[in-house]
């Protein structure tokens, strides 16, 4: 093989090498970004759980001062 034809196949094999490379790089970084991802996901999946949970309890509180509120009422216009 002359040295012009090693020249080129080593040129060709680290091309290849790179190409490689530059692909489990790029691959690493989308499961990277895909675990953020979901983990971001999760998160907001628990805030949604909390603040329904925080609506659910506002609403019930809500109705026990509209029933005490009904019964001031009623006693005021007994009174009155």
């Amino acid at each position: 093989m002359s040295d012009g034809w090693l020249a080129l196949t080593w040129i060709v094999v680290i091309g290849v090498l790179g190409v490689a490379v530059a692909a489990v790089v790029l691959a690493r970084a989308r499961v990277a970004a895909a675990r953020a991802g979901a983990a971001d996901g999760e998160r907001y999946r628990q805030l949604a759980e909390r603040r329904a949970a925080g609506q659910q309890q506002a609403a019930a509180e809500l109705g026990r001062l509209t029933e005490r509120l009904a019964a001031v009422e009623k006693l005021l216009r007994d009174v009155g």
